[in-house]
C-alpha cells in the first residue's frame, strides 16, 4: 500500500480545484493566433507565387530575345572574318583528305591479310603483325539479360563461361568479331 504525506494530499486537492476556464481560454486564443498567423502565410505564398511566375516569364523573354541576338552576332562574325572563312574552308580540306588517306590505309591493311599468314613477320627492313578479328560475345540488351548475369553491370565472367560451356549465347547478347589487326613498324 502506497502512503501519501499530508502535504502531498492538499497538493493534490489544489490540482484538482483548479479553475481551468483560464487555460482553456489562453488554448484557444493560441490557436486563433496560430490559424492567423497560417492564413498570412498562405497569403504571402500565392503572392510569391506571383511574383515569381511573372519574373519568369519576364527573364525567359529576354533569355531567348538574348539568345537570339548572340547567335545573329556569331553568324554575322563567322560570315564576314575572312580569315574564319579561310579556316572553315581548311578544316573541310583536311576533313577530305583524313577520309581519303583512312581509305587507303584500309585498302592496304585488306590487301596485307590477303598474303600474309597469321601471326608477326619480318619483311626487309619492317616487321609486320597480322592478327586476324576474333569472336566475343557483346551485351546488345542489359534489360534482356537474365538476373542471374546481372551485377550493377552485366557480370561478362558469367556471360563468356555459360556461352562456352552451353554453347548458346544468352538472351540480350550476340556474337560479334573484332576487326583484324595489321601493324607495320620500321625495324
Amino acid at each position: 500500500m502506497i502512503s501519501i504525506s499530508e502535504e502531498d494530499t492538499i497538493l493534490l486537492r489544489s490540482l484538482v480545484s483548479v479553475d481551468t476556464s483560464e487555460i482553456e481560454s489562453a488554448f484557444e486564443t493560441n490557436i486563433r493566433n496560430k490559424a492567423i498567423g497560417l492564413e498570412r502565410l498562405t497569403d504571402y505564398q500565392v503572392f510569391l507565387s506571383d511574383k515569381l511566375l511573372t519574373a519568369s516569364e519576364k527573364y525567359s523573354s529576354n533569355i531567348k530575345k538574348l539568345i537570339e541576338l548572340l547567335t545573329k552576332e556569331i553568324e554575322h562574325l563567322l560570315s564576314s572574318d575572312p580569315i574564319i572563312e579561310q579556316l572553315c574552308m581548311e578544316l573541310d580540306n583536311l576533313s577530305e583528305k583524313k577520309g581519303r588517306i583512312q581509305a587507303k590505309i584500309d585498302d592496304k591493311k585488306n590487301r596485307l591479310k590477303k598474303f600474309l599468314p597469321q601471326g608477326n613477320t619480318k619483311r626487309g627492313c619492317f616487321s609486320i603483325l597480322y592478327r586476324p578479328g576474333t569472336p566475343y560475345l557483346g551485351v546488345v540488351s542489359g534489360s534482356l539479360l537474365p538476373s542471374e548475369f546481372l551485377t550493377p553491370q552485366p557480370d561478362r565472367k558469367k556471360l563468356l563461361r555459360w556461352f562456352k560451356s552451353s554453347g548458346e549465347a544468352v538472351p540480350g547478347t550476340e556474337i560479334r568479331i573484332r576487326k583484324d589487326t595489321v601493324i607495320v613498324k620500321k625495324i
